[in-house]
């Protein structure tokens, strides 16, 4: 009775740490995508690690394509080879920015009813 009894202890435990530990890194992800809009709002084209310079440490080097990649998948980034010099030796890299959908919905999220729903 009491192997049992800590048995579902010990769930309901790892139950919540796992429901805590999806809301946070939700949270961490709904902020930097906030994060990636607003600075893609300005309508120039970025590269993945000006990005990441340009907010100050708050996006990272390994989860910003990942979230560019969410963006661009939901229509509201785009992405499209850098434009290189002849002389230019190395890795082709893409820029991004923000789609007419994307301003829309950024604009959206900004609005004072989404904000208090």
């Amino acid at each position: 009775m009491l192997t049992l009894l800590h048995t579902v202890c010990v769930l309901v435990v790892l139950t919540v740490g796992l429901i805590v530990l999806t809301i946070r890194q939700e949270r961490q992800r709904a902020a930097s995508i906030s994060v990636l809009m607003r600075l893609l709002s300005d309508g120039a084209c970025w590269r993945g690690l000006e990005l990441v310079q340009a907010s100050d440490g708050f996006l990272k080097r390994g989860t910003v394509y990942i979230h560019l990649g969410i963006l661009e998948r939901r229509g509201l980034v785009t992405s499209e080879p850098e434009l290189l010099t002849p002389a230019y030796v190395g890795i082709t890299r893409n820029v991004y920015r923000i789609t007419g959908t994307g301003r829309r919905w950024y604009a959206a999220q900004l609005s004072p009813a989404v904000r208090s729903a």
